[in-house]
């Protein structure tokens, strides 16, 4: 008998509510959005091309997202540093963060 693989892509959907994108380059928006879109994602998706935009709009969430994307090389602040900031200011994601 074939195995049919199982889908759990709805499973992880409903556990990420919000994703936050962090990255200088437009087009990346873009692809990211795109991809999360054709796997099957819903939810919200906010997407900043300055970390320090990305850092305002987290202090005044009520809770913070579940997944973040961010660029490790931008002018000015970089993805690590915006990290640091997040950490230290109690911002950073309930779940995961990709750099």
């Amino acid at each position: 008998a074939r195995r049919r693989p199982v889908n759990t892509a709805a499973a992880v959907h409903a556990d990420i509510r919000h994703i936050i994108l962090v990255d200088d380059e437009e087009d990346c928006h873009f692809v990211t959005r795109l991809v999360l879109k054709k796997a099957g994602y819903t939810g919200r998706i906010t997407w900043f091309t300055r970390p320090e935009e990305a850092l305002s709009a987290m202090r005044q969430e009520e809770q913070g997202p579940e997944l973040m994307f961010v660029d490790i090389n931008m002018p000015g602040m970089n993805g690590f540093e915006f990290l640091e900031h997040c950490e230290q200011e109690g911002v950073l994601p309930n779940g995961h963060t990709a750099v």
